[in-house]
């Protein structure tokens, strides 16, 4: 996880946001489940946006969770259109503007950036 594997970090965070087999530790899980949603992958993208969602581990915000959600919608995992629609719902009209230009220029990380100090 740490040279960047997106499988790996999400792993890694996932674990650590359910508490298996680690210590349950939601500021390290969205550290990398972030690494992982950041380099295309789509059950770690709708694993960040639930957290941003509900402020577990960062600061809640809907709209930058609306976007992991819809990118995640975009790799096929599931609940996440739905997870989407919901937080759509709940934003105006500015929001949702944000939302659709974070979502329309986002690109995905090829690797771990070289300043990112993933170690725990």
């Amino acid at each position: 996880a740490e040279l960047g594997d997106r499988d790996a970090a999400f792993s890694l965070g996932y674990m650590l946001f359910k508490g298996e087999g680690v210590e349950e530790n939601p500021e390290q899980a969205a550290k990398w489940l972030r690494i992982a949603a950041e380099q295309d992958h789509g059950p770690a993208q709708l694993c960040l946006g639930f957290l941003l969602e509900n402020g577990h581990g960062v600061d809640r915000d809907k709209v930058e969770a609306g976007m992991w959600y819809e990118l995640a919608a975009q790799n096929g995992a599931s609940d996440a259109r739905r997870a989407a629609d919901r937080v759509r719902e709940g934003l105006d009209e500015e929001e949702l503007a944000e939302l659709d230009r974070m979502v329309a220029h986002w690109r995905p990380l090829d690797t771990l950036p070289e300043s990112e100090d993933p170690s725990l």
